[in-house]
């Protein structure tokens, strides 16, 4: 089935076209999966984007990928940074991470992964920590949800705001 988006946000269905199966492409560290649309095809500028976020395990805001991308390709808009932001995460290729402070973050990693945030200087670091087990189990008792993946966030100082914050 095929959607047409219009001008007015809604969506409408005009039928059904065949596509053949696209193969997935390697980039550095991650492959890229299929995306869900023909037109949603690996570019240039999204390969850069792409590549900027792998090359960084700093958690990096769309402002600061788009001026790392913007150095080698001067005339990309910042609007076209976050589309393609937006695709990427939709699709799986990074994950985008909101912690309320106006700024999502977006992650190399895919995999499942908690994380450290300073509450002080905004620093994100990722985590690998055994949790306990029975954690999704609990929580899905506890919620009525059937639980198939969770995420965790520590919030804390991190040891260069600790240092600031403790007394002399």
């Amino acid at each position: 089935m095929v959607a047409v988006s219009l001008a007015d946000g809604e969506s409408r269905s005009i039928g059904s076209v065949s596509r053949p199966p696209r193969l997935a492409v390697r980039v550095g560290l991650a492959t890229l999966r299929p995306v869900a649309r023909p037109a949603h095809r690996l570019t240039p500028r999204r390969r850069a984007i792409l590549e900027a976020i792998q090359a960084s395990d700093k958690h990096p805001t769309a402002a600061q990928i788009y001026a790392q991308v913007k150095a080698s390709h001067p005339r990309v808009a910042f609007g076209t940074v976050y589309k393609a932001l937006d695709l990427l995460s939709r699709t799986g290729q990074i994950l985008q991470l909101e912690f309320g402070d106006g700024a999502s973050r977006y992650d190399r990693r895919i995999d499942r992964h908690d994380h450290a945030v300073c509450t002080v200087c905004g620093k994100l670091v990722d985590l690998d920590v055994k949790l306990p087990a029975g954690l999704e189990r609990d929580a899905s008792q506890a919620s009525g949800f059937e639980i198939n993946q969770h995420t965790t966030h520590f919030f804390g100082l991190c040891p260069e705001c600790s240092v600031l914050d403790s007394p002399k």
